[in-house]
């Protein structure tokens, strides 16, 4: 790469949050992106261990501790040097940690851009679920732009879309 594609180059890094968010990071085809740092960030050690994402942050499972300071250095530490962040969740993922990560890349003058995956909100037939509201009421406080898909089979695409 010569100097000036190399001075322009973009990092972005893909964050799957909870196991959902893991498991479609874990399968995201890396190699066709460029510039793209894959993260996982939950609190089950045996999924983060099985998921063949090498950059990890393990959350403590009280949520009282999710935004210490501990936490917060955790997240900033694999987060520094983004020029994007993307966080990818699932409707049964723990959205919680969000607002840190939103509070960190304001920090760095990033934007966070949300994708949920809920095939619950496409089907009418469907109730309407408070715990799923409630996660997404705290993912879109933890993000700039959210983007609620049926599921992530178009991940990739998005991904490349918005310009990873």
């Amino acid at each position: 790469m010569n100097t000036t594609a190399a001075r322009f180059a973009v990092i972005i890094k893909v964050a799957g949050i909870g196991n959902g968010g893991i498991h479609t990071v874990s399968r995201l085809p890396i190699n066709n992106f460029e510039g793209v740092e894959l993260i996982a960030i939950g609190h089950d050690r045996d999924k983060l261990a099985s998921c063949g994402i090498a950059t990890q942050v393990v959350l403590e499972r009280n949520p009282a501790e999710r935004g210490s300071t501990d936490t917060e250095g955790k997240l900033d530490a694999v987060l520094t040097g983004a020029d994007m962040i993307f966080l990818v969740v699932t409707e049964d993922d723990d959205t919680h940690i969000a607002p840190v990560i939103r509070k960190l890349a304001r920090r760095m003058g990033v934007l966070v851009t949300g994708i949920a995956s809920c095939p619950s909100m496409f089907h009418p037939q469907t109730d309407p679920s408070l715990e799923r509201d409630e996660k997404l009421r705290s993912l879109r406080e933890g993000v700039d732009t959210l983007l609620i898909v049926q599921d992530e089979a178009p991940l990739a695409e998005i991904l490349t879309a918005l310009g990873a």
